[in-house]
């Protein structure tokens, strides 16, 4: 191969691996969804957590009877974090994955706290 042909090779397979790493990393930003399954009104505090427990985000909601809400934007940072519910008395905390194919978080709150 001449000096040319390996520059261009070179450029293009450079170009190449930028275009796979650009759409790698494009994912909306994460949302949480939030369904209240009890006949009661709610008092919803959620937080988000990186691994060393250093907190991102922090919300109180309260929700009617039977009312579902989406929060938008949460986060756009890829990685692996916890989340914690605390309704009234009762609390989980479950570790969860945002980044690619993972960009939303369901929680239903029935007669206990499912995360999904």
């Amino acid at each position: 191969m001449k000096i040319w042909q390996k520059i261009l090779l070179i450029s293009f397979s450079i170009f190449l691996i930028c275009i796979f790493l650009m759409w790698w990393m494009n994912y909306e930003p994460l949302r949480i969804r939030i369904k209240n399954e009890r006949n009661e009104t709610l008092s919803i505090e959620i937080n988000l957590l990186t691994l060393d427990n250093k907190e991102i985000f922090n919300q109180s909601i309260s929700l009617q009877e039977n009312e579902s809400m989406v929060i938008e934007n949460v986060t756009n940072m890829a990685s692996n974090y916890y989340i914690e519910i605390i309704v009234g008395n009762e609390s989980k905390k479950k570790k969860i994955t945002y980044g690619k194919y993972h960009e939303e978080i369901e929680i239903f709150i029935g007669e206990e706290i499912k995360i999904l």
